[in-house]
């Protein structure tokens, strides 16, 4: 197999040395124009291609940011997250590096090892995960390049991006309340589940359960992983087993929950929002042309990715040496799901 041509290669050909090949074909001043041509001319005869990312090493700025993404790519929300992102870079002049951990160790593991190769100069890590092994290869990465987490611990340090989960949850549940409803279910990851969004998600539900004094049914609390099809399953099985003990609606971790749990109301032959009402949260392009549309929190995902783009690449041109924790907040989108009773 015919060896790339390279600079050192070039000059042997002319018997120049690699600094003047090196000058004549970046158009360097103190190269001669005759010196320059068979430059050129050479270099195309032998068909060399610049190594842009060892110039940009060199020069300590690849123009890559390295984008880890610790869940499914095929949960509809963070892909959006990443075309946004990806957008966002491009019209700054940078080019996205994507990972995919799927929830897995030893993905994550391996895209923490490829990313710490150089190549980046800085990443986008979305969720932050509530896991050890995360956390260790979070702690060894961050001490050398710039990082920005969706969502984190309170204790961690890093550059932050958090949606307002909490408070966003006791919007819907309060908006709810003031539609007539009085026992409200909730179709939610568990608890114990290791990502920061389910855990400030649910805090906000209960929260303001209590805070309007409603009970909270163990029941009425559908607990699964937030993988598709879960949604369709739990809402399915909860309906087939007491069809006559049903709350009067429910609120749904994410848009993909609740566009599932819709699909399983009406396979039993029910109405929503006329036998249970619904919202969703992420604000899920889906959740426009549903039937009925869903009604949803927003979280603007486009700002979300703006943000982490800009806080990083701020971080990477020492604009702010503080941690900056931002917060962006979602808005409630009134659509077709939800029956005043």
């Amino acid at each position: 197999m015919k060896q790339p041509a390279t600079i050192n290669t070039i000059a042997e050909q002319l018997n120049l040395s690699t600094a003047t090949v090196s000058r004549a074909l970046r158009g360097i001043k103190g190269v001669n124009q005759q010196t320059i041509k068979r430059v050129q001319q050479q270099a195309k005869l032998m068909g060399y291609r610049p190594n842009m990312l060892a110039r940009a090493l060199k020069k300590k700025s690849t123009k890559v940011i390295g984008v880890l993404i610790t869940t499914e790519i095929t949960n509809p929300w963070f892909a959006e997250l990443v075309s946004a992102i990806e957008h966002a870079l491009t019209e700054r002049g940078y080019t996205i590096m994507l990972g995919m951990g799927n929830r897995s160790h030893e993905k994550i593991h391996q895209c923490f090892e490829i990313f710490n190769s150089g190549h980046i100069e800085g990443l986008i890590l979305a969720p932050f995960t509530i896991d050890q092994h995360v956390e260790d290869y979070f702690e060894i990465f961050r001490c050398h390049l710039p990082i920005v987490t969706l969502t984190a611990k309170d204790n961690m340090i890093s550059d932050t991006i958090e949606q307002d989960n909490c408070s966003a949850c006791k919007e819907v549940v309060k908006y709810l309340y003031q539609h007539g409803h009085r026992r409200i279910g909730y179709l939610a990851c568990p608890p114990n589940a290791n990502n920061m969004s389910g855990l400030t998600r649910w805090r906000g539900f209960q929260e303001a359960m209590m805070e309007l004094d409603l009970p909270v049914f163990a029941r009425d609390i559908l607990e699964g992983q937030c993988f598709m099809g879960h949604g369709f399953k739990l809402m399915d099985k909860l309906i087939a087993e007491r069809p006559d003990d049903l709350p009067t609606a429910f609120f749904c971790h994410n848009d993909e929950v609740a566009l599932e749990a819709l699909a399983a109301i009406q396979r039993h032959g029910l109405k929503v929002p006329d036998d249970i009402s619904l919202v969703g949260f992420d604000g899920l392009p889906q959740t426009e042309v549903s039937n009925p549309p869903l009604t949803t929190m927003d979280g603007h995902i486009n700002e979300v990715a703006e943000m982490m783009v800009e806080t990083l690449l701020d971080r990477i041109k020492g604009n702010h040496n503080e941690i900056q924790i931002k917060r962006v907040t979602s808005t409630l989108i009134e659509r077709g799901s939800v029956a005043r009773i």
